[in-house]
């Protein structure tokens, strides 16, 4: 092992700025340790979900099998996720499923004997906001268990597979968000954000996250989603994620009925490679933002002029911001009647005969700032 760990070093950090040597990484943890085969899983955060794979010596039609079925039926995956991370484990050594007990698993029988794989090492070696990563490699049953020198050999290299990787990740992240930035930048002039298509969160335009911080913008985040403050926009919002079609043409707009806070919706295009690492599984969605800025008014005017109370100040402006009744006793946590009431004081107050002709002459008047 040790006479190869320069170059095993040295392929890590070639690593760094391309994913093209991390089959060779595998390769040679392979003639390091005389395994039959080596694989890294790139799974999202929570480590439920494959984003990608690269493996070695691996059957294309098994792995697919293992990718889709039998990863869930390994008997130490269970256990996996509760052991401390950054250290490759023995599946021989390590795991309360002995190997007596592994024979018998559908996992080995259906997936491992027709391969002749019989024992592994095995472990998380990077975990990040974004992504998990777990090395495996493996046996026949005739090289037999690796031994505990050589898992003891294999973890010394831990700290430097999870420099490079952390450094890959970052240089990716500095490579996403340049094409997402040119590819926005050409779509339209618009502050933007990327969604995922649950909604989460995965990029943010330093405009877009500006407009997102101020105190008057419809929009925050939480939670790593995109909210609308009004409750009635954003169940249009969620159910217009919800509806999404899954294609990658889609250019459309996330108009709600207020009129305010419209999104442009395109898929971002995918690039294909084949050696990449780190790539998101499900199409990502590029939103620019028009119109998210809330209207302000001048509350000492409204006071002067009208003896607006503050509550009443801040109905009027909920009111040109295109909130309805419900939105503001929603938020207010006060009931509808609290605010209809209100309401009829202000048309009473400013001398305007119906909601919209309040809402016209807040909007075309001085109280309006800019």
């Amino acid at each position: 092992m040790l006479t190869t760990q320069d170059d095993i070093i040295k392929t890590l950090f070639s690593s760094v700025d391309t994913d093209k040597h991390w089959k060779l990484l595998l390769q040679q943890l392979i003639r390091s340790l005389d395994a039959r085969s080596a694989r890294i899983l790139v799974l999202n955060s929570e480590a439920d979900i494959i984003q990608n794979s690269i493996s070695i010596n691996h059957d294309e039609g098994y792995f697919n099998q293992y990718i889709n079925h039998f990863v869930n039926a390994c008997p130490w995956r269970p256990e996996l996720s509760s052991l401390p991370k950054g250290i490759l484990y023995s599946t021989f050594l390590d795991f309360s499923c002995d190997q007596n007990t592994f024979y018998k698993t559908e996992f080995y029988n259906d997936w491992a004997k027709p391969q002749d794989i019989a024992h592994g090492l095995c472990g998380t070696v990077f975990k990040s906001e974004k992504h998990t990563l777990q090395l495996m490699l493996q046996r026949t049953h005739g090289q037999g268990h690796f031994t505990q020198e050589e898992q003891a050999a294999s973890n010394k290299l831990i700290p430097y597979i999870q420099q490079a990787f952390q450094l890959r990740e970052q240089f990716k992240n500095m490579q996403e968000e340049y094409k997402i930035s040119k590819y926005a930048n050409s779509v339209a002039s618009a502050p933007f954000v990327v969604l995922t298509k649950m909604g989460q969160l995965y990029y943010c335009s330093p405009s877009a996250e500006s407009i997102l911080k101020s105190k008057h913008s419809f929009l925050y985040i939480s939670e790593n989603k995109l909210h609308f403050i009004s409750p009635s926009t954003q169940n249009e919002w969620e159910n217009y994620l919800s509806n999404l079609k899954d294609t990658p043409k889609i250019d459309t707009f996330f108009s709600p009925q207020s009129g305010r806070g419209k999104i442009q919706l395109t898929y971002l295009p995918e690039t294909e490679d084949a050696y990449q690492l780190f790539k998101y599984s499900d199409p990502l969605i590029i939103g620019h933002l028009y119109d998210v800025t809330r209207i302000t008014l001048d509350h000492g005017y409204l006071s002067s002029m009208y003896s607006l109370t503050p509550a009443e100040c801040n109905i009027c402006e909920a009111l040109v911001n295109g909130e309805s009744i419900l939105d503001i006793s929603t938020q207010k946590k006060v009931s509808k009647h609290t605010i209809r009431t209100q309401c009829k004081n202000i048309l009473r107050k400013t001398g305007s005969n119906s909601q919209n002709k309040l809402i016209s002459a807040l909007l075309n008047g001085p109280a309006k700032q800019f």
